[in-house]
């Protein structure tokens, strides 16, 4: 933790996990151990602009690595969250200006096409707000939309997600006329589309 608040440049953390790139499993836990910890140490009192300058390139790296692993994606996102919701806004105006809400956001969206239980799902969408992504073009060209539609259609076992999703799907999308137009072309029931969007014609 003590190396994430010196002056930014090549971290022995980052060059012992990219000599390790070839044992997936060791490099997992590693990461897993250095995450945990940022979570326990996650308000940040000294040294943020370091610290976030570090923490950034140490993400960008590790997603590298590892790439599409959804364990991992999912410590990477609830470490992010953790220091936003831990810290200051002066902080958090700082971890926007290093992009780490970006990156968050990209996590989220990779995170959506895994095959993931519903309640893990439920645990990574119940705090997260969609409002300034789906206002976003790279929120459509993603099929963000489309996936979330997919997890509505196919959960069977857990109506909190599927609440959350219709909450969402009426709420936080409907920011965009472009996102209701793509909404409306996927799902056909006009029963639910009059639910989502009873002024939309």
């Amino acid at each position: 933790m003590h190396e994430f608040n010196n002056k930014p440049k090549s971290s022995k953390v980052t060059d012992l996990l990219k000599k390790l790139e070839d044992h997936e499993g060791l490099v997992f836990i590693l990461v897993k151990n250095i995450l945990s910890k940022i979570a326990e140490n996650s308000n940040i009192k000294n040294n943020y602009s370091n610290f976030l300058k570090n923490l950034s390139q140490f993400y960008l790296n590790v997603d590298d690595i590892l790439g599409l692993n959804a364990d991992v994606l999912i410590y990477l996102l609830h470490s992010i969250n953790t220091l936003a919701s831990k810290n200051s806004g002066e902080v958090r105006s700082a971890m926007k200006s290093e992009k780490l809400f970006e990156f968050r956001d990209k996590l989220l969206m990779q995170l959506l096409r895994f095959d993931l239980k519903s309640t893990s799902l439920y645990n990574i969408l119940k705090d997260f707000s969609f409002e300034a992504l789906a206002n976003q073009s790279k929120f459509r060209e993603s099929h963000t939309i489309a996936y979330l539609i997919k997890i509505l259609i196919q959960t069977k076992d857990y109506l909190n997600l599927q609440l959350l999703i219709l909450r969402i799907l009426k709420q936080d999308i409907a920011i965009s006329d472009e996102n209701i137009k793509y909404v409306t072309k996927i799902i056909e029931s006009p029963t639910i589309l009059i639910y989502l969007y009873p002024n939309y014609k």
